[in-house]
Formats: C-alpha cells, structure tokens, sequence
C-alpha cells in the first residue's frame, strides 16, 4: 500500500533549478533513504514533503489525500534535524510534549504518550532532565521521541546523526531502524553517507541535480548502479574506458588497451564505447610472478602503495589499462610495495555502462 506519492515535483531557486520532475512512491512502512552530495536537492525534497517549502508544480500525495497546499501543521508529519532543535528552557518531557500541547491533546494522554515516546527512545527517568545536561546522543533520541509521541504518518529525518561521532552515529542508526520497523512507520531520512544508507534503508533513492538517478534496495543500488554517478558515487573506484566487442549467450566481451573483459549482459544493450566499473572489494590477488595471466578478467600489475585500514588492506596496484584501486583482508599475508601480483575477478563484477 502506497503511503507517500511525489509527482513530477519541481523546485528553482531564481534560475537554479534544485528538484527538476521528481517523481517517487513510498509504501507503508518503509524507510527510504535519500544519499547523494551537497545540493543534489534532497534535502529541498524533503522541505517540500514536510511543508517547509512549497514545490514550484507536482503534486504530493498523502494515503491518497493530496496534501501539496496543506499548511505544515496540519500534515502530521514529524521531522528530526541534525541541530536536535530542542527548547533550551523546557525539560525532556516538556519537549516530547510540545507536538502533543499544539495538537490539543489532553493532560493525561499527553503524559501517557510522552512516557510511551520516552520508553522507545530508552530515555526513561530523564523526563525532568533539562537539553543541557543530556548528551549529544541522548538529546536526539529526544528529538526522535518528540516527533513520534504525536503518532506522525511520516517521520522525516535531515541528516540527524551528521554532528556526532562514528560509534555513536553507528548505534543510533539500529536503534532508528529498529523503532520503525516496530513502530510499522513510515520514513525518510536525508545523508550523504553511504554506510548509513546501506545500514538503515529498504529502499536508497541516489539523487544528483535535482534528479533521482536510481531508486533500489540497498543491494540493488550498491551492486547494481544504473549509471556512472551512481557508480562512483557508491564506491566503484576502478572505472576505465573499453570497446565492446561482441555480445553472446548472457556475456558481454570487451577490450581495454589489450585487456580482454568479460561481464554479464544483463539486459542492459550496449556497443561501441563504454566505461567499465569494478568495486576494489571484488578484485581477487594472487602471487604474480610467473602466472600466465592470459584469459578475460585477468591483469597484471605491481604493488605501488599499501595502507592498513585496521579491517583491510588498500593497495593501489598499477597496471597496463591504469591504477586499480584493490581491497585486501587484514588476515591475509600483507602484499610489498612493489611486488607484481596478478589481478582476476568475476563476471558478475563488472559493470559496464554506455557513453
């Protein structure tokens, strides 16, 4: 059941067009992220769902109701920002209760819901506890329990994780995906962050220029980019240029300055020249030393730098088509600086995608 619909929305700012015919579903329940860099408009995407700023033309839909003109207040929506956005002077639960008092609620449904919101969020007996004495964490579980203590048909989230530190970032993400899921709530929620897109999302919509370039599950999208900005946007750090040589029986066979590659056509009909994309986690070592390294999909290159990462090795390995950017497990033998290796990879690895 679709729960949220946008239609063909546009957004400009003088001549800067920031939403240019942005059209998406989002079904009951689901968590769809919105990732992509600075000014990409996601975050105007979001304005305009919560009211804060009105679309230029399209249409917004809510359980079917369409809601493009209705003033914020009366959209229940509830929505979280990077800056918590808490009263100073007011306590925890005087906060949480805040939505509640502008909606009419009576005391002791208010009191009730406030605990209620409280108890999800792991604040109990922090009611009386004023923003300045919570942390940085504990201050937006705060902010997340005010939005949900009015029961919001749509929670938007603005990057609400952004100021604070890896670890606790990291925590806050599964305890969000866990209260929606419990909650059977609906939500958006705004990063640049791929990680954290990956971790909390059913459904990323990658936009770029005002346009959602692909809208999947975090798989799909990881895996499976639909065009190069995606591609590099999510992390296919080795992209080089090839021809296409033939098409036949699920594979399709190129050639980059005299390497033979080899991908799986799925569906996509390309020819002539292409860019060809390889996530580095995909690419296999193997000792180079006297290995035939005849065959699609195998290179040969020397070791030019080596960085631990703590849970991995990142070598940059030069070759003949150029330096390939390659992961290596922190368990494995650390390869030298300048050791020749052999590079190898799958099929499925390969994506490859018209001019």
């Amino acid at each position: 059941m679709t729960k949220l619909t946008c239609n063909s929305l546009t957004k400009s700012y003088a001549n800067n067009r920031v939403l240019n015919d942005v059209s998406a579903d989002i079904a009951k329940g689901e968590l769809v992220t919105l990732l992509g860099p600075s000014g990409c408009g996601k975050t105007t995407l979001l304005r305009a769902i919560a009211g804060l700023s009105m679309a230029d033309t399209g249409s917004i839909l809510l359980d079917g109701a369409d809601i493009t003109h209705t003033p914020i207040h009366r959209r229940n929506i509830g929505m979280v920002f990077q800056s918590h956005a808490l009263f100073p002077h007011m306590s925890v639960t005087d906060n949480v209760a805040f939505g509640l008092r502008m909606q009419g609620i009576q005391v002791d449904e208010r009191r009730n819901r406030v605990g209620d919101a409280l108890a999800l969020v792991r604040l109990n007996g922090f009611e009386n506890r004023m923003p300045h004495e919570l942390s940085g964490g504990q201050q937006q579980r705060v902010a997340i329990a005010r939005a949900i203590a009015i029961n919001p048909s749509v929670l938007l989230l603005d990057e609400p994780f952004g100021a604070l530190d890896r670890k606790l970032r990291e925590t806050l993400q599964v305890e969000l995906r866990q209260l929606t899921k419990n909650l059977s709530m609906t939500a958006i929620f705004v990063t640049h962050d791929q990680e954290e897109a990956l971790v909390l999302s059913d459904r990323i919509a990658v936009m770029n220029g005002g346009v959602i370039q692909q809208i999947g599950s975090p798989a799909e999208v990881f895996e499976r980019p639909a065009n190069q900005f995606v591609a590099d946007f999510m992390g296919f750090e080795n992209m080089f240029p090839a021809t296409v040589v033939s098409q036949s029986n699920g594979t399709v066979r190129l050639t980059s300055r005299g390497l033979q590659v080899e991908a799986i056509n799925d569906c996509n009909a390309v020819s002539g020249e292409v860019k060809i994309g390889l996530r580095s986690e995909r690419i296999k070592f193997s000792d180079g030393s006297g290995t035939d390294a005849d065959g699609a999909n195998r290179l040969p290159g020397r070791v030019t730098t080596a960085s631990y990462r703590g849970d991995r090795w990142v070598y940059a390995v030069d070759t003949s088509v150029g330096v390939f950017s390659v992961k290596g497990s922190a368990d494995a033998k650390a390869k030298c600086v300048g050791q020749p290796v052999l590079l190898s990879w799958e099929r499925a690895a390969v994506r490859v995608f018209g001019s």
